[in-house]
């Protein structure tokens, strides 16, 4: 029995991006539920021209209310929620239609899918996994004012369907303080916080450089029980650039080395750690921490938002410049031609073979 998919999206203003991102969608899913919250252009119309259902709701400064509406218009089995500026590429549109041919055989509750952050330039920047497919059976809810999901739940699955995130150039500042905003207005109403939402508006003060407020927000953030292990990790990395931003690394060295005791080590706070003692001239500790970033393991399938260069150019870069002032140049041009393998055109990869030529 064919399975019936659910694109369901809530939208204002979209008119730049709505048409690229229903493209991709096109005849793959069986029905297009759109919610306005308030659009002036021609979002609306546009929808209107893909065969979706229109639906308006008026903004209430909660991102969960409006994509609930948006999930209770909907009549398919699945639901597949994206934002505006997302994107889904021939190759995914593919991934997609197989991953519906899988559906009507295995009923999974929950599918987590690759979700791809874009530079301008279309470079990957970040990629973490998200529940981008749920089942009604499931009776998916989702929570938070800002930054909202649905907690994975049930039969769980994890695809090669990818979602790829690109916004305009043009439009790169709208948002602008819109999420901390929205945080500080329901606060102020009496919105009782999650443990997610403490660690987000933990983030968010960082974000505006109020970094002694963000430091309380989230060491408060990570004496909560109900707080995931994966969030967790990523507060000590903020408290400790907290720190930093204040002159006060000293301080902040002891939240990465806490992040320890919620899971594996991640890459980027091994790398954090490692300029941490390169910068007081320990260049062997240095050097333990960014052979251990080259060796870690990528935690996308986790939930992290992971960026592969700490993972990979960064620490052979770092490996270079550090063996080289030990006195192990052998090890040194070893690094070298690793990350000179992997990213040629990277600008330090170049002076780096330029003084190892003329030593030559």
């Amino acid at each position: 029995m064919t399975v019936k998919l659910s694109l369901c999206m809530i939208v204002k203003d979209e008119e730049e991006v709505l048409a690229r991102c229903l493209e991709g969608a096109r005849g793959v899913v069986d029905e297009i539920i759109i919610v306005d919250t308030g659009s002036t252009d021609r979002t609306k119309e546009i929808a209107l021209e893909y065969g979706a259902k229109v639906y308006d709701f008026k903004w209430i400064d909660d991102f969960s209310k409006a994509r609930n509406y948006s999930l209770s218009k909907a009549e398919g089995e699945y639901f597949l929620w994206l934002d505006a500026d997302d994107v889904i590429s021939p190759e995914s549109r593919a991934s997609l239609l197989g991953l519906k041919k899988r559906l009507e055989k295995e009923k999974y509750d929950t599918i987590l899918c690759p979700y791809v952050i874009l530079d301008d330039d279309g470079k990957e920047t970040l990629r973490y996994y998200r529940e981008r497919v749920v089942s009604r059976k499931s009776n998916p809810q989702f929570f938070g004012c800002v930054h909202e999901c649905i907690t994975p739940k049930g039969k769980i699955f994890y695809s090669d369907f990818t979602v790829y995130h690109q916004k305009p150039k043009i439009r790169k500042n709208t948002a602008e303080n819109r999420n901390f905003k929205i945080y500080l207005k329901n606060i102020k109403t009496g919105y009782l916080m999650t443990a997610r939402d403490k660690f987000y508006f933990g983030r968010e003060l960082y974000y505006e450089g109020l970094y002694r407020e963000s430091i309380a927000r989230l060491k408060d953030f990570l004496e909560d029980k109900m707080g995931w292990e994966v969030n967790k990790i990523e507060a000590c990395k903020i408290i400790y650039k907290c720190f930093e931003g204040l002159n006060e690394r000293d301080n902040g060295i002891v939240f990465l080395y806490r992040s320890f005791n919620f899971g594996e080590p991640r890459a980027e706070i091994l790398c954090l750690i490692g300029w941490y003692f390169k910068d007081k001239g320990k260049y062997k500790e240095a050097t333990f921490w960014f052979d251990n970033a080259l060796r870690a393991n990528d935690q996308t399938i986790n939930g992290d938002f992971e960026n592969e260069e700490y993972r990979g150019i960064i620490p052979l870069i770092e490996l270079t410049f550090l063996c080289e002032k030990t006195g192990e140049r052998e090890k040194a041009i070893d690094f070298h031609k690793k990350a000179k393998s992997l990213s040629p055109e990277h600008p330090s990869v170049k002076i780096n073979d330029n003084y190892f030529s003329k030593l030559q």
